[in-house]
């Protein structure tokens, strides 16, 4: 039985590569309940049921990997992608609430936790929460994530900002946009302008990882590199080659007794390779040429928010007159706080003053506590 479950499940993975739902579904419906390859089954039926748009029954399949993940103790990576599954169908059907209810269940420690956190807090954003939404920026601000690069997050918080008056904010995340992004666009323009050979996006990308651009005439910023890592398709190209280099140091260590036969595996392998090296260029520079456009997007965003903050400053400057003529005078209380990041931890009553210190017990429970200061019209 365990056997013919895994059977199932493999012939379930060859047809979903090959598109063929039906026969893909057929297979992992065969996968037994006791399996330990069931809740990876019921994930990847998911899967497919939402690529065809099949979004109850995505849950549905997305719940029974989650209940088997805690029955057999298997596959326990697909718990949090279950998760996650979740909360994107939540997320596309507008249900916010139980959008972030899924979020939250993606554990402390899990490798998911930052794509939580970064989906999270746009789910947060939309819902105009802007309050949590500040506190998920500042947690995907800490060194806990560090090697994962976010660009739009101070774009995302200067609009937020921005929307509540408080326009000293506004100006200090556009500043660090600036400061952290902006000069990034440059040098991978000229990176991709340059660089012809898809060979030569592998060579640069290795020594960008490896810290070894210094003899590059064209250099990767290093920034970027993770948006690469983290490219499913460019991993599995990469573990390919790996596993070449590894066939081909195996020959030339033990194949003198192949003869003919171990020159002919040498050569295979010399084609194989160089194959793979170019499809695996020509996917980073897809993957770069796609983060340079987003790069270009923010950019005429950070622009556009400048002029929006000079155009709305003048605005509430002149309601504000309007209210001291009138004789009204504006609410007290919907003057920023003074100090530090305006945060809290945990609960509503302690105070985070500290734009730069985290703890790691916390990560994730940072709110603002920032008001909103505009001088709101009777209209409004």
């Amino acid at each position: 039985q365990s056997f013919q479950d895994e059977f199932n499940y493999v012939l379930g993975e060859f047809f979903h590569e090959g598109q063929d739902w039906t026969k893909a579904v057929s297979f992992l419906d065969a996968v037994n309940a006791r399996a330990t390859d069931y809740a990876k089954a019921q994930y990847l039926k998911g899967f497919i049921e939402v690529q065809n748009e099949l979004y109850k029954s995505a849950v549905e399949s997305f719940q029974r990997a989650i209940i088997a993940t805690e029955e057999n103790g298997s596959a326990g990576e697909v718990k949090d992608l279950s998760f996650l599954a979740l909360a994107r169908i939540a997320y596309k059907i507008g249900d916010y609430d139980a959008s972030i209810y899924y979020y939250r269940k993606i554990p402390q420690g899990s490798y998911k936790q930052a794509t939580s956190f970064y989906e999270s807090a746009w789910v947060y954003f939309l819902k105009g929460d802007y309050q949590r939404a500040l506190g998920t920026f500042h947690t995907l601000d800490s060194p806990y994530f560090s090697h994962y690069f976010y660009p739009e997050v101070w774009i995302l918080e200067a609009t937020a900002y921005l929307n509540y008056c408080h326009f000293d904010r506004t100006s200090l995340a556009l500043q660090r946009f600036e400061q952290e992004v902006l000069p990034l666009i440059a040098p991978l323009e000229s990176f991709l302008s340059n660089t012809q050979k898809p060979e030569d996006f592998y060579s640069s990308l290795i020594a960008a990882v490896n810290d070894k651009q210094g003899a590059l005439q064209y250099k990767l910023p290093e920034k970027l590199v993770p948006n690469v890592l983290a490219n499913v398709e460019f991993y599995n190209l990469y573990r390919t080659i790996k596993q070449i280099e590894s066939e081909q140091r195996r020959i030339d260590r033990e194949g003198g007794p192949l003869a003919n036969y171990g020159v002919e595996l040498r050569d295979n392998l010399a084609k194989l390779h160089r194959d793979r090296v170019r499809e695996i260029g020509l996917t980073i520079r897809l993957i770069l040429g796609e983060s340079l456009q987003e790069l270009q997007k923010f950019r005429t965003k950070f622009v556009e928010l400048g002029v929006d903050m000079a155009d709305i400053a003048i605005d509430e400057a002149d309601r504000r007159q309007r209210a001291i003529d009138e004789g009204t005078k504006p609410e007290e209380e919907k003057k920023a706080e003074t100090g530090g990041s305006g945060s809290i931890v945990g609960s509503d009553t302690w105070r985070w003053d500290f734009e730069s210190e985290y703890w790691s017990d916390e990560i994730g429970a940072y709110r603002s506590r920032i008001k909103d200061q505009c001088v709101r019209e009777a209209t409004e």
